[in-house]
């Protein structure tokens, strides 16, 4: 009855872009999965209209949608849904061949399997897979299609937090092209990582935030010299992501080999602080890489107290010069 109805989004106004990377967050219950429904044109509004390239959904036909979702839309599930007996190779050749898109096969599954780093898996079945590798693969079928939108229902929803970290900074760089909406209960990833965090609650859009900027301060703000006998490497990393590039490091390294490591910071005013940490003869296998961190983050978070309490010390300082100066000229 229309008493016991259920108003699974109620009076939502929202534009997407083109790309980007949005986080919709939300208690379970709340509408999250209905409003990707929603967009993939899984479900229906009961009121309202969907625009998609301007084009009012109300006023077209069935074959738009299956167009819309064969060549459009990417979706990622939770539970991977792959068929377990093919290998990877298959499960991402079975998605163009339904999209009767056999021209360039190859090519494609390279690419994709690149970008998700499981090219070494290529031809290993489903069910010989980890969680986070069927999730990756997951992604590479969602996005061999060249989607203009990926979605995805609590993607990391099963996933520890390395493979988490490793399946959001896929979707990070594939958000770069195309636009990626992603379901999750983890705010501090959609801090970290989203470019938009919409928050629902009852069925309503509570919040919408525009969160670049942090994101971007987040994002590659050091710089880190890595450097043994025989390799030397330079990259940009974040304080998300400096454990892991790290460890990739060491594992590439012989043990054998002396290490250096600088840590480059750069601050939002464009100055460089430099903090330098030699391991020296230290195998890599016996680094401790948390202590590292304590080091290196606790010494610019030691340095930036320090700055902050000079520049209270200073300020108290002139403060007192110019009421000893009133106090002067009062006298007088």
């Amino acid at each position: 009855s229309k008493s016991n109805s259920v108003v699974a989004l109620d009076n939502i106004n929202l534009e997407l872009e083109d790309s980007g990377f949005i986080f919709i967050n939300g208690k379970s219950g709340s509408g999250k999965t209905t409003l990707l429904n929603m967009i993939a044109g899984l479900d229906e509004p009961t009121e309202g209209n969907i625009y998609i390239d301007g084009v009012d959904t109300q006023k077209v036909c069935k074959e738009f949608w299956e167009e819309y979702r064969n060549t459009d839309v990417g979706i990622v599930f939770q539970n991977y849904n792959l068929i377990d007996d093919y290998t990877v190779y298959d499960n991402l050749k079975l998605t163009l061949i339904l999209q009767k898109n056999i021209e360039d096969i190859e090519d494609r599954i390279d690419e994709v399997l690149k970008l998700t780093d499981l090219y070494d898996y290529k031809f290993h079945k489903a069910n010989e897979l980890s969680g986070g590798q069927k999730q990756r693969v997951a992604i590479a079928r969602a996005i061999i299609k060249r989607p203009k939108i990926v979605l995805a229902d609590e993607a990391t929803g099963n996933l520890d937090g390395e493979n988490t970290e490793s399946i959001l900074d896929i979707f990070n760089k594939i958000s770069k092209k195309c636009l990626v909406v992603l379901i999750s209960h983890n705010e501090s990833s959609a801090e970290q990582y989203g470019d938009r965090i919409i928050k629902i609650e009852k069925g309503k859009i509570v919040s919408n935030i525009d969160n670049s900027k942090l994101k971007k301060l987040n994002e590659e703000n050091y710089e880190i010299e890595l450097k043994s006998d025989d390799k030397k490497e330079v990259s940009r990393f974040s304080t998300f992501n400096f454990k892991k590039k790290i460890r990739d490091f060491f594992l590439e390294t012989k043990d054998e080999y002396k290490i250096e490591l600088r840590i480059y910071k750069n601050d939002i005013d464009n100055s460089k602080n430099t903090f330098e940490y030699n391991i020296g003869d230290k195998k890599p296998s016996t680094i401790n890489i948390g202590n590292l961190l304590k080091f290196v983050f606790g010494d610019i978070k030691k340095r930036r107290n320090y700055t902050l309490f000079i520049s209270m010390v200073i300020s108290f300082i002139i403060g007192l010069l110019i009421v000893c100066d009133v106090l002067a000229s009062n006298n007088y």
